[in-house]
């Protein structure tokens, strides 16, 4: 009578993969022990990344007692494995076992980790009411490291700059004590990332050095806190055109999330990591990784897809797609991230007028990269309206942005900016002594359209004193230009090597500017495949395929998918002729 009616034996995956048998129907001494064990697989699984196997367990242990590890845990597997749309409610339950059983602080953490969560989805009602509840349960703890989680929250909605990070830096002075690695990085990340926005890069980026590292070497055990940082150290990369930071991160982060799974946090991550490999030049890997934070964000969280908007267009500006960019921007103008990119596109339209009133609004919120970025397209600006002196007074102030001996980028385009000014002003001399400078200053910053731009305008410099060498540079600007496949840079160089009496290479792009995965999907296009096919070859949205396709089309001047699949087997058939 005290026993459970016996049910058959199940094989269950343990946390490396292989299996365990467990049984079902156990009597009531023995559900402890089982639960306890499941819970162990399961959170062993997790620590691995057997995401599948973890999820097995842990629902297993759900059904035999719905206690609150195991509902907690479950609610992170299947957040790793199906975002949030599919844990939420898991993660619900977990919060209330917890409080039934007067568990506060372990409810405490399960509220804010869904507040966390939500956030990332823009579900700003819902952040709100789990910090709240969070707040209820920990009134009773004030010296708790789930406290410093809510003084974290609430510094996040503190308009005031100064106010949020004197939070957080107490945050990080009082966690030590309490045992809070996780909320101690989760801050100094989050310092980190504001100190870099707020032009103070030096400290910025050594705080989020410091909070990745920690996370890195296995310290921080909270996944949403282990994406976070990653997240924000993108952000911060790109903010400050840190291409160097970004490719010392990368392979390493590359190791540590092996396994972690589609976390919703993964779209914001590809948007900030688009945004760097624009700025590297890296256009194929920037459109993979703005396409898929497109697919995710499409119909969701309008400030974040805006943002990413925002990056696809500077990409289509530097493909000399101008027009594309433009619409990609309608409805979203109003995006912080939107007003260099609409400068931009005004300029590109010789649209003077509107490129500076663009620049000088988003001027007035901007510090440190940021807001050399601005100051050198209002350069860009001032000499496209033949307005010198003007110039001259943008390139000063770029000069003095705070901060600049710390950043990479400023140090690259400060000489590109006064170059610039005195090759306006018809001082070729002193034009390419600054634009010597400022090649070698871009390509240490592994910025190649910016250096592409520094040699066309030595090219230029030195086309009268020095044409052989101003042939030279030309040249290697037009090589560069066409490994980013930067359509603007490319006309440029062929027209500046065209002044210097010298025929431009001319002809359709090669399969060589196709990306892996654009080659991948051109391979199947020649197999006779159509984009439901393709799609699950390569595990890809249907989305993406349409986009990869018309990619591929795009590059090597395609008309339709016939043709595609012709030029598949042609190239294919030359190769193994070789």
């Amino acid at each position: 009578e005290d026993r459970v009616a016996p049910l058959e034996a199940v094989d269950l995956p343990d946390s490396h993969g292989s299996s365990v048998p467990v049984r079902q129907g156990w009597d009531h001494d023995r559900v402890g022990p089982l639960v306890e064990h499941l819970v162990t697989q399961g959170r062993d699984a997790l620590a691995v990344g057997n995401l599948p196997g973890a999820r097995t367990f842990l629902e297993e242990a759900t059904e035999v007692e719905a206690g609150g590890p195991a509902l907690e845990l479950l609610a992170e597997a299947v957040y790793r494995l199906d975002g949030l749309s599919s844990s939420a409610e898991i993660g619900a339950r977990a919060c209330a076992t917890y409080e039934g059983e007067g568990r506060s602080l372990d409810a405490a953490r399960v509220a804010r980790t869904l507040a966390y969560q939500h956030v990332l989805h823009g579900d700003g009602v819902l952040v709100t009411g789990w910090i709240e509840r969070a707040r209820g349960l920990v009134a009773a703890y004030p010296a708790s490291v789930e406290q410093l989680w809510i003084d974290v929250f609430d510094a996040l909605a503190d308009h005031d700059r100064t106010s949020r990070e004197r939070v957080w830096r107490s945050v990080i002075d009082r966690a030590g004590a309490l045992g809070g690695v996780a909320v101690e990085n989760d801050a100094r990340a989050l310092l980190g990332r504001s100190c870099v926005d707020g032009g103070q890069l030096a400290e910025g980026m050594v705080l989020l050095d410091r909070a990745l590292t920690a996370v890195h070497a296995g310290a921080v055990d909270e996944h949403v806190v282990h994406e976070g940082c990653w997240g924000l150290m993108l952000a911060a990369c790109e903010a400050a055109r840190d291409v160097r930071r970004f490719d010392q991160w990368a392979p390493l982060e590359r190791r540590v999330m092996a396994g972690r799974g589609p976390l919703a946090i993964g779209a914001v991550c590809a948007t900030y990591r688009g945004g760097v490999l624009v700025a590297a030049g890296r256009h194929g890997e920037a459109e993979e990784s703005l396409a898929a934070a497109l697919d995710h964000w499409r119909d969701g969280w309008a400030p974040v897809r805006h943002g990413t908007l925002a990056r696809l267009a500077e990409l289509r500006l530097a493909q000399g797609r101008a027009d594309e960019a433009g619409q990609l921007l309608r409805g979203a103008e109003e995006h912080p991230d939107a007003g260099p990119v609409l400068a931009q596109v005004h300029l590109a339209a010789g649209e003077h007028s509107r490129a500076r009133d663009r620049i000088e609004r988003s001027l007035k919120e901007a510090h440190g990269v940021r807001r050399g970025r601005l100051l050198l397209l209002l350069v860009d600006a001032w000499i496209a309206d033949g307005n010198v002196e003007a110039a001259e007074r943008a390139a000063r102030e770029l000069e003095a942005v705070p901060d600049a001996g710390a950043s990479r980028y400023l140090r690259a385009v400060v000489p590109s900016a006064r170059g610039r000014v005195l090759l306006a002003r018809e001082d070729t001399t002193a034009a390419a002594h600054a634009l010597r400078s400022a090649v070698s200053a871009c390509d240490h910053a592994r910025l190649p359209l910016e250096t592409a731009r520094a040699r066309l305008d030595l090219a230029r410099a030195l086309s009268f004193s020095a044409p052989d060498v101003a042939v030279a540079e030309a040249r290697m600007a037009l090589e560069t230009a066409a490994g980013c496949e930067a359509r603007a840079e490319i006309d440029q160089a062929a027209a500046v090597l065209r002044d210097l009496g010298i025929a431009a290479p001319s002809g359709p792009p090669s399969r060589g500017m196709l990306t892996r995965r654009e080659s991948e999907v051109l391979e199947l296009l020649g197999l006779g495949l159509g984009n439901p096919e393709i799609a699950r070859r390569l595990v890809l949205s249907r989305k993406t395929v349409e986009h990869h396709v018309s990619r591929v089309l795009m590059k090597l001047g395609l008309r339709n998918r016939a043709e595609a699949a012709a030029y598949a087997v042609r190239t294919a058939t030359d190769r193994a002729r070789d």
